[in-house]
């Protein structure tokens, strides 16, 4: 074992990097990196093994396979190579990096059921890190970030709170009280979410405070009932959340966005190209859900003293932002964090979602966001964060790249964090990381303080 190999040991919570075996059709692709790890000293070299098999496992002994190796970005580091089945299954390609980063393996076939990557039609891909640890991010922090939001927490003080409690009788039910809540924050906009509690909790309660992963499906309307909590769950939306009818709601607000915002594709992206950086749509969400986790706080059944973030994807990139902003919390997990790492194309990588700046194509607004986006990137907010965390990373994300996930992480400087790498995780999480993270949640000893442990 080399001597960065001990070294990055010590860095990470758990790599679990297995052979990663996904099939769609007829066919089975199946890729291990040459260390368990699949973490790398810069400059040495990496290797991937490959096996395309059929559904019985049986290696195929005819086909081409096309292999590209890059920084996770724009530059290639081994060309497009084909490569024959039919002279040797399984494979290995081969590839370094001289800097910190990830190395990516990307693969093509037009044999018929090759398998392809989440979001993605035409590819299969996954990375290995080299020195992750050292990724910084290639902007600074304004030096008027905490003046920024401070201001912002000083203003949406100003408008009147206006709490909404309703009971929900859709999803209260023998065992759960859930009540529709939202606040009001600038804009004359309010923000949404579900407040859920058993109905045989007594005495103060555990705080879980979760947002939304972006979209709009279940994951983003339907409420959270975690047993032992109290729950708060807020969207981002400025509609009352509901599955089954609120998609109109949803479509006509990316419309708007779409006819106010020049080249902002959905709400995600508008406003972030305006002179102005307040005006990109999620500065008076974040206000507005600042507010309502101040809100909660101060409930009589709150438990101060274990007040915990948990969200996956956009929710985990709001936690960077709610975690970094608000005192009120004693830990946080952040699943794939989105809004991180704005910045990745000056260092020649892939910025992370929404890609604020290679959505505009117009060199004004480009500048524009180059000014604004650092307002709303998840590595700033990341340095101000002072309690445990556990961050969890996919080697395979095509939405929130490793590079953007391990940038933000560097940047924390709390004692108790972790991070767990998955070798071929695509945009998602592994049960194995949730529940992990679950148990870390409750633990009220748990200081992770020598991460090492958790391997």
């Amino acid at each position: 074992m080399t001597a960065h190999m001990n070294k990055i040991i010590g860095t990470l919570a758990l790599a679990l990097s297995v052979s990663a075996a996904v099939g769609a059709g007829k066919l089975c692709l199946e890729v291990r990196p040459d260390r368990p790890l699949a973490m790398y000293a810069c400059g040495e070299t990496a290797t991937f093994v490959v096996k395309v098999t059929d559904t019985n496992g049986v290696p195929l002994k005819a086909g081409k396979v096309t292999t590209v190796l890059d920084n996770f970005g724009p530059h290639i580091v081994a060309p497009t190579n084909v490569v024959d089945l039919a002279n040797g299954n399984p494979f290995t390609v081969c590839g370094t990096l001289a800097e910190p980063g990830f190395l990516r393996l990307v693969l093509r076939s037009d044999l018929a059921g090759f398998p392809t990557t989440q979001y993605r039609q035409d590819e299969w891909f996954a990375s290995v890190g080299f020195e992750p640890e050292k990724l910084r991010p290639a902007a600074p922090c304004p030096a008027d970030f905490d003046a920024f939001w401070a201001k912002g927490r000083e203003e949406v003080k100003k408008v009147p709170l206006d709490a909404k409690v309703e009971p929900s009788a859709k999803w209260s039910n023998a065992n759960w009280n859930v009540w529709g809540v939202s606040f009001a924050t600038l804009g004359g906009r309010r923000v949404y979410g579900w407040l859920a509690k058993e109905k045989s909790a007594k005495g103060k309660l555990p705080v879980i405070v979760q947002v939304a992963a972006a979209g709009f499906g279940g994951w983003s309307q339907n409420p959270r009932m975690t047993p032992g909590y109290l729950n708060l769950f807020m969207t981002v939306f400025p509609f009352p959340p509901d599955a089954e009818t609120q998609k109109p709601a949803y479509e006509k607000l990316n419309a708007d966005c779409r006819a106010k915002w020049p080249g902002a594709s959905r709400y995600c992206t508008a406003g972030i190209a305006s002179d102005d950086p307040r005006d990109c749509y999620f500065y008076p969400v974040l206000l507005g859900i600042d507010r309502a986790i101040d809100w909660v706080a101060a409930r009589e059944d709150a438990d101060l003293g274990r007040f915990v973030y948990d969200g996956t994807s956009q929710g985990g990139g709001f936690g960077l932002f709610c975690v970094g902003l608000n005192r009120h919390f004693t830990k946080g997990a952040f699943h794939v964090p989105a809004l991180t790492d704005h910045s990745a194309h000056r260092a020649g990588r892939f910025d992370g979602w929404p890609q604020f700046w290679k959505e505009q194509t117009n060199d004004v607004r480009r500048a524009a966001v180059e000014r604004n986006a650092p307002y709303y990137d998840g590595v700033n907010f990341a340095q101000r964060i002072r309690v445990p965390v556990t961050v969890t990373c996919g080697t395979a994300d095509a939405a929130c790249h490793p590079h953007c996930v391990w940038t933000a992480y560097n940047q924390i400087p709390a004692k108790g964090k972790r991070i767990m790498t998955g070798f071929a995780m695509p945009h998602g999480v592994w049960d194995q990381f949730y529940l992990r993270t679950a148990e870390w949640l409750k633990d009220d000893g748990a200081a992770a303080s020598a991460p090492e442990a958790a391997r």
